[in-house]
């Protein structure tokens, strides 16, 4: 960075974005860098003067220029640049700059050579066609040699998800081949998958049918959950209902490993065999709120233009008015990146193989099962392993995960699922955000590509990703009004919670028996919020619920390891204050039988604002942390003193009016909600593997992902 300075001498305004970019020797060759408002291409003069500065190319933008180049193209643009813009505005430190280049391509070379890579492309455009044409010309211009060739596939119907919705065969047959594998008239011993792959050279069509379950199998079969079941001989069908769920669960799930093992055997048998040049990994679509009825077909014909085929990518419907394209590329010796779905169903289906494991570890306790189950996975139970082998991955192959949650999803699932996730990978840093919701687009919030894949509700869609990355999440555009209340009466039942009879702690008004005397807490929060000059409507209310007790939330971050914020919906007529959505008691907050089992004693009113140093801040804290923490030069790679991509996220008004400049970093999405351990979470690198004796070690490090609202997040991928 150098300072700019405007027509009079005196310094200009800087940007955000005025930066200068230097790209590391031995990348990936690329035709140019995206700059902001022009190309740079490689010894060539802009294509049109930059928006602002000297040079307005944004380091996070900028292509993978070889080093020597990129660096010679970048130093020439700014000692001599063209002669219009030397006599409007003077260049500060010419020599430092042609030395800065010559010395960061020599110390960055081989750096990078084998990490990830970042590529994007924005548009604020008003119209979906000039927003999606703008995002790919930024995109490949910055991505360069590295974006895959334009595909010459047919479009596919953005509204089904996939080529068709034709069954590759009929039911029938996929039936009599699966009781055929159930009964052992197949090679014995043999997995399902194995099963079709030898079929399918005499029947093609077999394979492309077991990769449909289990999701585009309920479109395609739609009578497959009740057709497909087997009863061993010597057993009789089970009558409670209870038991015939698990059956049917064990069962989707069993068929859901088998087509995520076609499909991961399809995706190696198609891989290019060059393995010079880093691969595609996963990609992201962040598409604004006012386009929310056609999220499938944006983020269908980008990946069509893109030629995203069968890799990880993740549309979400977010509450900024940019639409944001990001792609990561993987060197290729790295485990590739992983998307998931994990809903109602999925979470049935995962506790129904568990049960299955237990009672097989239960009929063979003295068989050399109980220890080989012992040895491979430790003193876990079978929820976990069916969760780690419905995600197709082990524990010590995820250190960093995106998550997005569905907004209309049932009260208390999301968090059944962060708690899965949790357990599933302890060591993992997890970081993501609601997704926005549209009132004339309901069910609209996210979508999973691929050939499967399509509109994802109810839920949470994620990535499982193989390197280590750190997060630092903090309130933000909030402040708070008022005493701190005691609270008397509560209800923290999902979906009705309200705060009844709260009382000021430093009041001396008592009743004839010397206690405190209560006032209904709605009245009382208006009229508080009337004398801090605050909005008296509900709606512009947040409460704070604390997480833990006074106590135990000295140890955790100040802000959002202290209080859970909720958004007030109304004043009841007897008073009561009435909390949005599902509230405290659907995420596990201020409930006797959650964690600590706590009930509410206290809380805080809180009040929209604009922060926008807040970011800055968290950056910072981070910095001074990430310098002090032992984990980070294990977690990094030697030598890289930056992470390759840094998202944002935002959740709630007071992020989203903090937050006006989209282009910050790789990415910025606003939302309802973040997601992450409070405060800041640094990567960690066990000492022992992932199977280890808890009785004596004690429990694995463990951060409970948590919903955040009026919150900012970062995370840092290394």
């Amino acid at each position: 960075r150098f300072p700019l300075l405007s027509d009079t001498g005196a310094p200009a305004r800087r940007h955000p974005m005025d930066s200068v970019a230097f790209v590391p020797a031995g990348a990936a060759p690329t035709a140019g860098l995206a700059c902001r408002g022009a190309v740079v291409a490689a010894g060539c003069q802009p294509s049109a003067p930059a928006a602002s500065g000297v040079l307005g190319c944004s380091p996070l933008a900028a292509g993978a220029l070889p080093g020597a180049a990129a660096a010679a193209a970048l130093a020439q643009r700014a000692c001599k640049g063209d002669r219009r813009r030397r006599r409007q505005r003077p260049v500060v430190g010419r020599a430092t700059l042609v030395e800065e280049a010559a010395s960061a391509a020599a110390a960055a070379e081989g750096d990078t050579a084998a990490r990830p890579v970042w590529h994007c492309g924005r548009s604020a455009a008003e119209t979906i066609e000039s927003a999606i044409e703008e995002t790919l010309f930024e995109w490949r211009s910055s991505a360069g040699s590295l974006a895959p060739e334009a595909s010459s596939l047919a479009p596919r119907d953005a509204a089904s998800g996939s080529e068709s919705r034709v069954p590759p065969l009929p039911f029938e047959e996929v039936s009599e081949f699966w009781h055929a594998w159930r009964r052992g008239d197949l090679a014995e011993g043999m997995t399902l998958a194995d099963a079709v792959v030898e079929a399918s050279q005499e029947r093609p069509l077999l394979w492309e049918a077991f990769e449909t379950f289990p999701e585009a199998a309920d479109q395609l079969y739609p009578e497959w959950r009740t057709a497909l079941k087997w009863v061993r001989p010597w057993k009789r069908e089970p009558d409670e209902e209870w038991k015939l769920a698990k059956v049917r669960g064990s069962l989707a799930w069993e068929l859901r490993q088998t087509a995520v093992a076609l499909r991961k055997l399809r995706r190696h048998e198609a891989a290019a065999p060059d393995q010079r040049t880093l691969r595609p990994g996963f990609a992201l679509i962040f598409v604004p709120l006012r386009w929310a009825a056609e999220l499938d077909a944006i983020a269908r014909r980008l990946e069509e233009r893109m030629n995203w085929q069968d890799v990880p990518l993740v549309a979400v419907l977010s509450e900024g008015a940019t639409l944001s394209l990001g792609t990561a590329f993987f060197p290729p010796s790295a485990n590739p990146p992983t998307a998931f779905f994990l809903g109602e169903t999925e979470l049935e289906e995962a506790g129904a193989a568990g049960y299955r494991l237990q009672e097989e570890l239960h009929d063979n306790l003295a068989k050399n099962i109980y220890t080989e189950y012992f040895q491979k996975h430790g003193k876990t139970n079978g929820t976990i392993v069916a969760g780690r082998t419905m995600l197709g991955r082990g524990p010590d192959d995820v250190h960093s995960a995106l998550l997005f949650v569905d907004p209309a999803t049932r009260n208390a699932v999301p968090c059944r699922v962060l708690g899965l996730l949790d357990v599933c990978y302890p060591n993992a840093v997890k970081v993501g955000a609601i997704a926005a919701a549209a009132s004339d687009a309901p069910g609209r919030s996210m979508v999973l590509g691929g050939r499967w894949g399509g509109l994802r509700n109810g839920g949470v869609v994620g990535l499982l990703l193989p390197g280590y990355a750190d997060s630092s999440l903090g309130l933000c555009g909030c402040e708070p009004f008022g005493p701190l209340w005691e609270v008397f009466e509560s209800d923290v039942s999902a979906g009705a919670s309200m705060i009844r009879k709260i009382a000021d702690p430093g009041s001396r008004d008592v009743d004839p028996d010397g206690r405190r005397v209560s006032v209904p807490a709605g009245e009382a929060l208006v009229a508080e919020a009337r004398t801090a000059n605050v909005s008296e409507d509900a709606k512009d209310i947040w409460l704070g619920i604390p997480r833990l007790s006074m106590r135990l939330a000295k140890g955790q971050a100040s802000g959002l390891g202290e209080w859970a914020l909720f958004r007030g919906s109304r004043v009841t007529p007897e008073g009561s204050f009435m909390l949005e959505g599902g509230g405290p008691g659907a995420e596990g907050v201020g409930t006797v039988a959650g964690k600590m089992g706590r009930p509410i004693t206290r809380t805080q009113g809180f009040r929209s604002t604009v922060d926008q140093g807040a970011l800055g801040r968290m950056q910072m804290a981070y910095q001074m942390e990430r310098l002090t923490n032992r984990h980070s030069s294990e977690a990094s790679a030697p030598g890289v003193r930056r992470p390759w991509l840094t998202l944002v996220f935002g959740g709630g008004e007071g992020p989203k009016q903090s937050i006006t400049e989209e282009r910050l970093y790789g990415g910025v999405f606003l939302g309802s909600g973040v997601l992450g351990a409070p405060g800041i979470a640094m990567a960690e690198i066990p000492d022992e593997d992932s199977v280890r004796d808890w009785s004596r070690d004690g429990p694995p490090p463990q951060r409970e992902t948590q919903v955040h609202r009026q919150a900012v997040g970062l995370l840092m991928l290394y």
